[in-house]
């Protein structure tokens, strides 16, 4: 996928990273999507609600995050999710369930936007 976006040449900036620890530096981003990447806890080696410190670290004031969580992923991690949100400097602008794909049928799709 990454390949097809850099040819698509749409981007200004592309990059390949971990999404856990993110070479990037501290208020770098107006907007940041993870779309299809958040799983399970448990799920060793992918990314998870532990993730979102780092993107709201690099996100600019006033900056949002758009991520979206499989409603199955949503059910079993929803308190997880909730509790590392209030943890952060964030409000919650829309938390909404959204049509996904024949494979993923429903995605929880959370919009959040860095308040200080």
């Amino acid at each position: 996928m990454f390949e097809i976006a850099a040819k698509k040449n749409l981007y200004h900036s592309l990059s390949c990273c971990n999404i856990i620890n993110m070479p990037f530096l501290e208020e770098t981003y107006d907007a940041i999507t993870v779309v299809g990447v958040l799983s399970y806890r448990e799920d060793k080696g992918y990314p998870n609600f532990q993730t979102l410190p780092e993107c709201i670290h690099i996100l600019k004031y006033n900056g949002y995050l758009v991520f979206t969580v499989s409603k199955r992923v949503w059910k079993a991690e929803q308190k997880n999710y909730e509790a590392t949100l209030k943890s952060l400097p964030v409000k919650v602008v829309e938390n909404i369930e959204r049509p996904y794909h024949e494979v993923i049928l429903t995605m929880q799709c959370i919009v959040v936007q860095k308040v200080s």
